[in-house]
């Protein structure tokens, strides 16, 4: 009887986190929906077969390696669990400095220490294996790629601040967490290219601001973007930073006033 007890214990405890549940089944969902959705557009033939050849798979995946190193932000679990939950933000209220820049500061170090992995292992590939492809190439290409890339890393950060300060209205910032590194996997091309994706959801994906993060940065860097499609993804890409900037200003104002700052 007492382990029904514990049973039921545990069983209104999984309700109580039941969002987590459902990410984690989305979690399990998703990966295979997208290969399905692969391999549908293979084998019938769709659009997504075309103008890919091993070497650009190759290249898009090695590459794929060194922009996740670079741009994959992960400040949102700090601001979630060390500053708002565990009230480490106490500190940065009574400071006159600015908590975005200050926690800008404190992901950088890692995005150049896991970029110079990425970097290593791109040489070892390149270089050790002798495995060849193209890259950028071109003076005012190499300029526009470069710009992207920082736009990308403007888009993810300011997009992860947004997820750590969810935890400003929430007990359990985990499940919106791990919901959008679902998305990012999905739309970001982690799983597969977004030109493999059946053109309903490779559209859908071009809507979210997560192919501007990590994505088309790297079409970028392969060489498989034009220059006038370049500056045209920069030009949404400064939009999603105005829009995410706004909803991180209009989050971090009204976050703050709710704010308690007792820890746990």
């Amino acid at each position: 009887m007492k382990y029904i007890r514990i049973f039921l214990l545990y069983f209104q405890q999984a309700f109580v986190y039941r969002g987590r549940s459902v990410v984690w089944f989305f979690i399990s969902l998703f990966n295979p929906l997208i290969l399905l959705l692969f391999w549908y557009a293979a084998l019938t033939g769709g659009k997504t077969t075309v103008s890919w050849s091993l070497s650009d798979v190759t290249a898009y995946y090695v590459l794929l390696i060194i922009s996740a190193s670079f741009l994959d932000i992960h400040i949102e679990e700090t601001v979630a669990v060390y500053d708002i939950s565990e009230g480490g933000l106490n500190a940065y209220l009574v400071k006159p400095i600015s908590y975005a820049l200050v926690k800008l500061c404190n992901e950088l170090p890692y995005r150049l220490l896991q970029g110079s992995f990425g970097i290593i292992v791109f040489c070892i590939i390149r270089f050790g294996l002798g495995i060849s492809f193209s890259l950028v190439n071109g003076i005012f290409e190499i300029i526009t790629t470069v710009c992207m890339i920082l736009c990308a890393f403007c888009v993810s950060f300011l997009f992860k601040m947004i997820v750590g300060l969810s935890a400003f209205w929430t007990t359990d910032y985990t499940g919106l967490a791990e919901m959008t590194g679902v998305l990012i996997l999905l739309f970001g091309g982690f799983v597969i290219p977004l030109e493999f994706f059946p053109s309903f959801w490779h559209t859908v994906a071009t809507y979210t601001p997560f192919p501007y993060g990590t994505y088309f940065p790297v079409l970028a860097v392969e060489g498989r973007l034009a220059l006038g499609e370049m500056w045209r993804i920069i030009g949404i890409q400064l939009g999603w930073i105005f829009i995410l900037g706004v909803t991180y200003r209009w989050m971090w104002k009204r976050g703050v006033r709710l704010y308690t700052g007792v820890g746990i």
